[in-house]
């Protein structure tokens, strides 16, 4: 399978289950960081700019941010699962993997 698409709006999907609040989110993330996390991306409320969220330093910034970007390292894929909250429990779940193909 060369690329995955996929939109998880209830149940549980890829380590997080829908309805957990942003604390347990974050557990998670941290209990996960074997699977080569990169960068979290944090975007603004209004979608418009995002930061950089760090896992090993003080999380409060997470809570300002409804949409987090998780980039997994890979040599041959973009992978990335997108969490995103609406009143501060988490609502939806994407997970994009595409295949970088080279000359």
């Amino acid at each position: 399978m060369s690329s995955i698409h996929e939109v998880i709006d209830d149940g549980e999907a890829y380590g997080f289950k829908i309805g957990i609040s942003k604390t347990v989110a974050i557990t998670k993330l941290r209990e996960n960081t074997e699977n080569n996390i990169e960068a979290i991306n944090l975007v603004s409320i209004d979608n418009k700019s995002a930061k950089t969220g760090v896992l090993s330093s003080n999380t409060d910034h997470f809570h300002d941010s409804n949409k987090w970007v998780v980039m997994y390292e890979s040599a041959y894929f973009f992978d990335s699962v997108t969490l995103e909250f609406c009143d501060e429990s988490l609502c939806k779940t994407f997970r994009k993997r595409q295949y970088i193909e080279t000359p």
